[in-house]
């Protein structure tokens, strides 16, 4: 799967889709593809992107905020959002009602002072809805998400 993606991002391109159903395994050829690359574009420096792209759940916060300047980081993240629902056997792992309450789900998982820096990271404001939701969450220890 990273492979894959380091291969993609190599010749510039952005999948913008990363999601369990756009992942293809052989389990008898021991291969993983990459499908679906309807929203996938060229990534140039200071374009700007269309927020409406990924699939809720697998969404990177800079989308969740509508930041328009995203990189190659975006499917990173939506992998291991993936990665972390087969890991934890909690699919998907952040499983927000809407784009709002997403950013809510990272936070509580994250920690809120992470969200807010990366936030500010990029002078983003956020918007009255969620600031207020916000609230102070902490990080999480990984430990608390194993299922035995």
């Amino acid at each position: 799967m990273l492979i894959g993606l380091d291969f993609a991002h190599s010749k510039g391109i952005i999948h913008r889709d990363i999601k369990p159903g756009n992942v293809l395994i052989n389990h008898k050829q021991r291969e993983v593809r990459i499908a679906d690359w309807g929203l996938a574009d060229f990534y140039l420096p200071g374009k700007r992107f269309n927020c409406r792209v990924a699939s809720r759940y697998f969404k990177g916060p800079e989308l969740l905020v509508g930041m328009p300047h995203y990189d190659y980081q975006l499917d990173v993240w939506s992998t291991g959002c993936m990665l972390a629902g087969m890991v934890f056997q909690r699919e998907p792992f952040f499983k927000g009602a809407d784009n709002y309450d997403q950013l809510i789900k990272v936070a509580k998982v994250l920690g809120t002072p992470d969200v807010i820096d990366y936030v500010e990271k990029f002078n983003l404001k956020l918007v009255p809805q969620i600031d207020d939701k916000l609230q102070n969450f902490k990080k999480k220890p990984w430990e608390k998400f194993v299922n035995a």
